[in-house]
């Protein structure tokens, strides 16, 4: 089964409404079964283009099915609300290679 990722780009424009997404949520993607974050809010280094963002999460997946679900739950969904108010952010949903796992 091919794994899915959630591939997020964030430049925070509200600090006090993305503490409201990070607070609604949290756990949500621990509920979603098998997840891990891949890549979580880290030390990054710009070596070609110029695209540079403050932040840079991705989360592994057990599926793309799994990560689908999650996205467009509506638990997420109401959590996604306080990131998009409070940041410029650009949002993948990635299916994994054959035997990625």
């Amino acid at each position: 089964m091919k794994k899915g990722y959630f591939v997020a780009k964030v430049d925070v424009t509200d600090r006090e409404g993305y503490a409201q997404y990070l607070e609604a949520g949290a756990g949500l993607v621990d509920s979603a079964g098998g997840c891990k974050l891949v890549v979580p809010h880290s030390r990054h280094e710009l070596v070609e283009g110029d695209w540079d963002p403050e932040r840079f999460v991705v989360i592994e997946f057990p599926s793309y099915e799994a990560l689908r679900k999650w996205y467009f739950s509506d638990a997420y969904t109401a959590a996604r609300k306080h990131r998009i108010r409070s940041s410029e952010s650009w949002v993948m949903l990635v299916e994994g290679a054959e035997g990625d796992d």
